[in-house]
């Protein structure tokens, strides 16, 4: 159901992240990152995909932005977040304070079983309709069969061919449908789910204090695309949590971070 752009980076998405990242020789990953950016911008629903794939798993940020020792693979993994949220923030950023509803899925949902059920009555009857004028007319029709059939089998041939045009088309809505609500309350914005997950890795960097320069330079890259972004940022305490956290011992605050 995927469609051949999107399963191009997502193979190259997971061989930067799990294969070349690790390699001994690492001298064609920026480029190679590079090439898979290019491929991004392209494809807005991959870029949800992979914020996604991040928010329900974190196992690659804390790899590659905290863990990892070779400084140029954190460096071409922090560039490639840092354009994949530049890449979706202009779809999302009015948005980044909207939350689902769940009522109005109900609602819709409903309403479109009744539509369904009343067509189906419709249906049924025009079928009985159908029934009664065929058992009076068969004699008519017997000579028109050989006919019909020849019609039938080109109408068919059309049919198919125009249901495959139908699903080529429709397959960036299938692969929109990965991120349809899954609970009530959630953020309307992929970004804004991505960084509430992103920032629970927080009070962890402390053990990773050589390495940990890359996952604070996505805030810096967040604030940088614009005014919204800012005002989310704001909106969530973000900046005080990050002078809370570089302070430690010496904050003002009553931190939760034990430095």
């Amino acid at each position: 159901s995927k469609d051949p752009l999107f399963r191009c980076i997502e193979l190259g998405t997971r061989f930067i992240s799990e294969t070349i990242s690790y390699a001994k020789e690492k001298e064609f990953i920026p480029d190679f990152t590079s090439s898979l950016m290019e491929l991004y911008s392209k494809h807005i629903p991959a870029c949800k995909w992979l914020l996604q794939s991040l928010t329900d798993n974190q196992r690659w940020i804390r790899r590659l932005l905290l863990a990892c020792s070779s400084k140029k693979s954190r460096s071409c993994f922090a560039l490639l977040l840092e354009h994949v949220v530049t890449c979706l923030a202009p779809f999302e950023s009015n948005f980044y304070l909207e939350f689902f509803n769940d009522d109005n899925s109900v609602e819709d949902s409903t309403m479109s079983d009744v539509v369904v059920d009343d067509d189906d009555d419709n249906k049924n009857n025009n079928i009985n309709h159908e029934d009664n004028n065929n058992n009076n007319n068969r004699e008519e029709n017997n000579t028109e069969t050989e006919n019909d059939n020849d019609n039938n089998d080109s109408n068919s041939n059309n049919e198919e061919e125009n249901k495959d045009e139908k699903e080529e088309e429709k397959k960036v809505d299938v692969i929109e449908e990965l991120f349809k609500p899954k609970r009530p309350g959630q953020s309307k914005s992929v970004i804004v789910e991505f960084f509430n997950r992103y920032m629970d890795i927080l009070k962890d960097c402390r053990f990773y204090w050589r390495n940990f320069v890359k996952y604070f330079m996505l805030y810096k890259s967040f604030a940088m695309i614009g005014p919204n972004e800012r005002k989310w940022l704001l909106s969530r305490n973000v900046i005080s949590r990050l002078i809370d956290f570089y302070l430690g011992n010496d904050t003002p605050l009553n931190s939760k971070y034990d430095g």
